[in-house]
């Protein structure tokens, strides 16, 4: 990730609606809390709260997919979702994840993650846009523990 990037994330101290330190990077997966809280304990995700959602901070979460499949849930991909924002503040990346969220939960999709963020920088203002892709995860109502074997 650029160093500005970088710069960026460590500098949102306090901005993020969960109230913490924001380390979203390229890979960083948010799932809406309401889903989060469904999912079976036996999927081990480390995540912080983040407004109406969590940032999963688990370095392989394709394996937790992978786990959240075999325990019967069903993830489809919806499309990519693009924000940005500008300013010459701190908060900057803060107020772009924000508007990719907002925008995921309009779509009324369950799960984003951030696949490129880009900065450009031009007389002091900083310019950030994140790309994420969106995906939809569902309890699939069809699945017993016997059906995978």
């Amino acid at each position: 990730m650029p160093e500005a990037i970088q710069g960026l994330a460590r500098a949102a101290v306090g901005g993020s609606p969960g109230g913490g330190r924001s380390d979203v990077k390229p890979e960083t997966v948010f799932i809406q809390a309401a889903v989060f809280s469904e999912l079976p304990n036996s999927v081990r995700l480390d995540a912080t709260p983040y407004g109406g959602w969590v940032m999963v901070s688990n370095a392989e979460f394709e394996e937790a997919e992978q786990e959240l499949v075999e325990a019967g849930w069903h993830f489809s991909a919806d499309g990519l979702i693009e924000a940005s924002a500008f300013g010459c503040d701190s908060k900057v990346l803060e107020r772009a994840v924000s508007r990719a969220l907002q925008k995921a939960a309009d779509d009324e999709l369950d799960v984003l993650e951030i696949t490129r963020m880009t900065l450009q920088q031009n007389s002091g203002l900083d310019y950030v846009s994140i790309f994420a892709r969106s995906r939809t995860i569902r309890r699939n109502p069809y699945w017993t523990p016997s059906a995978m074997e």
